[in-house]
């Protein structure tokens, strides 16, 4: 029996009849025969859903240059028509067939069996080369777009009334089609808003996550412009004008779109960029209603009395001054004298030929900045390294040398005997890199300050900066440290991976303020040798 699905049948079933629809199936043998046809007999498939030339069209050709068609060509003849139309897919090897044919005449690519099957009606054809692609999963996000579109206009159609969205599912699953209820809005977004305006991406690069996020930005902005009472033209002409813009670049970056999107809204609007991407931000991150520009700052526009003022203030002639009828105004800040200066900007500017006495001062301020960035960064790394490698509360930070001290021994704790090689070395890595030495040969005064300071019981150690007196301070206090750091590939073998990172990330750190000394010529250890030891953190 012909279970085919006619007009009438699917109306009646759409419009009051319980009986759910047949799905999309299989003609049985009986119905289908396989017979020879020129391919030039064979129509594609116009309303096909791919859109896009196949990607692999070239591998496809040339396996049927040497194998032939593996799957055959399924056709059927519309009532009255001369020629025979493909009913399941196949344009990509039909079109492959076409070139081969014509580059080689040879008949083995003119003619070909195909599976030939009885008419049914317009929405079988359609939905049997949307179910062969649904099957190989084909189509991009465009692609589907366009299909679940059209799929949903054309049995609207034969429902005579628009399907709702769950309708239109059901139908589809019962035919072997999936489609997604909550999309549809998006695929209709899609096909009537960016089709026209980013062409280009949406055949490459623009797929579902990135035409929601479009999507949403465009409800955010146009909620928070029609709150304001902006003209809607307006905000259409920016949206799409951006679009059709960022369309010709070579990749679609949607922190771009946003910030360029938000910068034109907010010239218009009067309010900040950044409160425009906080409310997009916030809606992605918590949904809600959409926001509105109530509780956004705004900036009152410029008024003018006169409509011809800026006009006649541009072409007024700028008066030129000399350097002796500069008008200045000394004002004390700070125990220097500052000049107001109300001449054109042109006409204070420094000559080229003319020192800058500030250069210096800038370099100076630019260097200590960098300097004690570079000593927070060594701090944290060997505060971390530290702990990592068992040695917690040895070493305190300072804003002197190198950035850090090591003030205390290594607690004794019951440990192996190799966890305690590698927590004795490291502490002698932390103190070699640290150049106590070569601060005390500077500063020695400072040091030990700031040492005794900290109730240290390192003081001794520090003021002779003897290896024999730590052993004894070692010794005194039940402790015996392990011989002193003498190789650092020792060390690196003992480590494990997180310990012998922070060891790299460490002395690279050392490293770079140590260039930094070279650049700046300045010295660490004199750089704060001035500065009052109670200044010292």
């Amino acid at each position: 029996m012909n279970k085919s699905v006619n007009h009438h049948s699917l109306t009646a079933r759409l419009t009051g009849e319980h009986t759910p629809p047949p799905a999309f199936e299989t003609p049985s043998a009986a119905e289908m025969s396989i017979v020879p046809i020129h391919i030039s007999q064979i129509e594609p498939y116009l309303q096909n859903p791919r859109l896009y030339d196949n990607p692999k069209f070239d591998t496809i050709k040339e396996s049927i240059r040497e194998r032939g068609v593996l799957q055959r060509l399924i056709v059927t003849k519309r009532p009255g028509a001369d020629i025979f139309t493909l009913c399941q897919g196949g344009n990509t090897r039909l079109k492959c067939l076409q070139e081969l044919y014509k580059e080689t005449s040879d008949p083995k690519f003119g003619t070909v069996y195909c599976e030939l099957r009885p008419w049914r009606d317009e929405t079988d054809l359609m939905v049997g080369h949307v179910v062969e692609n649904e099957l190989r999963g084909n189509l991009n996000w465009h692609e589907r777009s366009r299909m679940t579109l059209t799929l949903h206009k054309t049995f609207s159609e034969l429902s005579g009334s628009t399907l709702s969205a769950h309708e239109f599912k059901r139908l589809m699953q019962s035919k072997g089609v999936t489609v997604v209820r909550q999309h549809i809005g998006l695929h209709r977004y899609t096909v009537e808003v960016l089709e026209p305006l980013l062409p280009n991406h949406l055949r490459t690069d623009l797929g579902r996550p990135m035409v929601e996020r479009i999507m949403k930005t465009d409800q955010v902005l146009k909620s928070i412009w029609d709150s304001a009472e902006m003209p809607a033209h307006q905000y259409g002409e920016i949206f799409e004008e951006l679009l059709r813009e960022l369309d010709k670049r070579k990749e679609f970056v949607y922190t771009s779109f946003l910030g360029h999107f938000c910068q034109h809204l907010s010239e218009k609007l009067l309010t900040p960029r950044a409160y425009l991407q906080n409310a997009v931000d916030e809606y992605f991150r918590f949904s809600g209603d959409l926001p509105t520009i109530d509780g956004m700052p705004r900036e009152t526009p410029p008024t003018q009395t006169d409509p011809l003022a800026s006009i006649n203030k541009v072409r007024s002639p700028v008066p030129i001054h000399s350097k002796d009828t500069i008008p200045e105004t000394p004002v004390s800040s700070n125990g220097y004298a500052v000049y107001e200066n109300d001449a054109p900007r042109n006409s204070r500017r420094r000559p080229a030929n003319e020192p800058d006495f500030m250069d210096g001062e800038r370099v100076i301020r630019r260097a200590a900045a960098r300097t004690e960035a570079l000593r927070e960064n060594i701090y944290r790394l060997a505060n971390l390294f530290e702990i990592a490698t068992g040695n917690r509360g040895c070493i305190a930070g300072m804003k002197l040398g190198y950035g850090y001290i090591v003030l205390h021994l290594p607690q004794d704790s019951d440990r192996s005997e190799s966890e305690l090689i590698v927590r004795d070395q490291a502490w002698w890595m932390l103190q070699e890199l640290s150049a106590i030495d070569e601060g005390l040969s500077i500063a020695p005064k400072l040091i030990i300050d700031y040492a005794n300071s900290h109730r240290t019981q390192l003081t001794r150690w520090l003021e002779s900066v003897d290896l024999d007196v730590l052993e004894a301070i070692a010794q005194k206090n039940n402790m015996r440290l392990r011989s002193p750091l003498r190789s650092v590939s020792d060390l690196v073998r003992r480590l494990d991976a997180r310990s012998l990172k922070l060891a790299t990330e460490f002395m690279v750190a050392v490293q770079r303020l140590e260039h930094h000394y070279v650049q700046t010529k300045t010295d660490p250890w004199k750089t704060f040798a001035e500065q009052p030891c109670s200044q010292l953190p």
